[in-house]
């Protein structure tokens, strides 16, 4: 046989092999692809319980507050407390524990912390703030709004509401981690909470309630176009979207820029494709309690539609 003849057969037989290797290669990457969609397809069923605040959330109802409030003068800690001891009213948010088959399934994924007891997705309560409530909280509430507020002109209106005492001011706290959505059962086992203790010793009683909220301003990038000084011409966005019909059916309302106090995009300060950047703000809104249950009914309607 020729050295010729004996090449060709070496090269055939070299191509047969690696036809064969990169067919079985072919068919790993298929498998693979099959193994990745299958994850991305499956979706993650969570499941969530409202409970009445105890002890041991603590820590996470004070890293929700500080989520909301930021770096302002206010004893965080006596907040976290007065929402703990009024457990009549308000409940936090957390997932409810896999059973024994999702829990071996999960375990790799969620990993298996005994803190997880304590971890808290949201927390949704109600705290006197009036000029007859004599915690620390209160007071120190009341005088950052009247600082931040000082150069508006509704200040005069403002100090008046929240400085007489034939107003019950309830602020209304809700706050969750982000990208958590809105549960309307939260909000209407609050209101529950409220009705029941107009019947007992010591009932709330509220005739107003504050809500805090996150909000944003877009701000137009300067190289592009002028950036808008009118802030009433900014489109406001509400970080817990839900708030917005709250704010809608507000009697007294003011905000203030919070830029100076974030430090990272959880905070609302992040960019946009280089074109507009958002600015962080504290929005006020004060709602008549009487406009309340018109308010749950709207709510509950919306967030049912977004399911």
């Amino acid at each position: 046989m020729s050295f010729d003849k004996k090449r060709s057969k070496k090269v055939e037989k070299a191509e047969e092999e690696e036809e064969e290797l990169e067919f079985y290669e072919n068919e790993e990457e298929e498998i693979e692809d099959e193994e990745e969609n299958e994850f991305v397809d499956e979706k993650m069923e969570l499941d969530f319980e409202g409970r009445k605040p105890e002890n041991l959330h603590y820590n996470g109802i004070r890293t929700l507050l500080h989520q909301l409030f930021l770096k302002l003068s206010l004893n965080i800690s006596e907040l976290t407390d007065l929402i703990i001891k009024q457990n009549d009213i308000g409940s936090v948010l957390q997932q409810l524990a896999p059973s024994d088959d999702e829990e071996s399934n999960t375990e790799d994924a969620v990993g298996d912390d005994d803190d997880d007891e304590g971890l808290v997705m949201s927390v949704t309560t109600v705290v006197d703030i009036s000029v007859s409530a004599e915690s620390e909280f209160s007071k120190q509430f009341r005088g950052v709004l009247l600082e931040r507020c000082n150069s508006l002109p509704s200040r005069e209106e403002f100090e008046h509401f929240l400085s007489s005492a034939d107003n019950r001011v309830g602020l209304l706290i809700n706050e969750r981690m982000t990208g958590l959505p809105p549960h309307v059962t939260i909000f209407e086992s609050l209101w529950k909470d409220l009705e029941k203790t107009k019947t007992t010793e010591g009932a709330y009683g509220f005739s107003h309630f504050l809500l805090f909220s996150k909000t944003l301003h877009p701000l137009v990038n300067v190289s592009k176009k002028k950036r808008n000084k009118d802030p009433s011409a900014t489109e406001r966005l509400f970080m817990n979207v839900e708030e917005e019909l709250f704010h809608q059916n507000s009697s007294l309302t003011f905000e203030f820029s919070v830029k100076d106090q974030s430090d990272d995009a959880l905070d609302g300060a992040w960019d946009d494709d280089s074109s507009q950047c958002y600015e962080p703000f504290r929005t006020i809104s004060v709602i008549s309690a009487d406009k309340v249950p018109a308010i749950m009914e709207k709510l509950g309607a919306w967030i049912t539609s977004k399911n």
